[in-house]
């Protein structure tokens, strides 16, 4: 089993205990700071643990969203933000965040395992309460994973399963229900 976190939630102690308590096989730390392996060793030992830059996730997300995965450049509601999003990164000074830390653990699900049926379950595709601290899930991240979701390739579609109705309908696939993992 894969645990993906973003590393900026290293910081709530509910996160690092339950990836620990999961005792996965590998963790994959999204984003740089703080790293996972520096979090996560003294408590799993031998557990492959490693961090993926920016840069490596954004080329995942273009291979599997295309042009759309730019999106992360003008989600924004104000025309200033953009305007400094698309600067910064035009020189070389920022970075295209994209797809929330979900969606994007179905994409590495996809590539990882290219012949196998993908179980989505708990990716939300709104803004709203988060269920693991007091903040909101934010609503320009709801937005692009609305934006980029349904533009999985129709060859990957017909291998995603979820057990959300509102993800089964936004991005058009299977719906299962009583599916217990083993």
């Amino acid at each position: 089993m894969t645990s993906i976190i973003a590393t900026g939630q290293l910081g709530d102690h509910r996160i690092r205990q339950m990836v620990i308590d999961a005792r996965p096989d590998e963790i994959i730390g999204r984003k740089s700071k703080p790293l996972a392996s520096d979090v996560f060793s003294k408590y799993l030992p031998g557990v492959h643990i490693w961090n993926i830059d920016t840069e490596s996730q954004f080329r995942l997300q273009k291979k599997y969203f295309g042009v759309a995965a730019y999106i992360g450049l003008v989600n924004s509601p104000k025309i200033s933000k953009k305007v400094f999003r698309i600067g910064r990164w035009l020189f070389g000074r920022g970075e295209i965040f994209g797809c929330s830390t979900g969606l994007w653990s179905v994409v590495y699900a996809l590539e990882e395992n290219p012949e196998a049926t993908v179980y989505v379950s708990g990716v939300g595709l709104q803004g709203g309460s988060h269920w693991y601290r007091d903040g909101v899930f934010n609503d320009d991240t709801a937005m692009k994973d609305r934006i980029l979701a349904p533009r999985l390739p129709e060859r990957e579609k017909r291998r995603v399963k979820t057990t959300d109705p509102v993800f089964s309908e936004l991005v058009g696939v299977e719906l299962v229900e009583g599916f217990v993992l083993d």
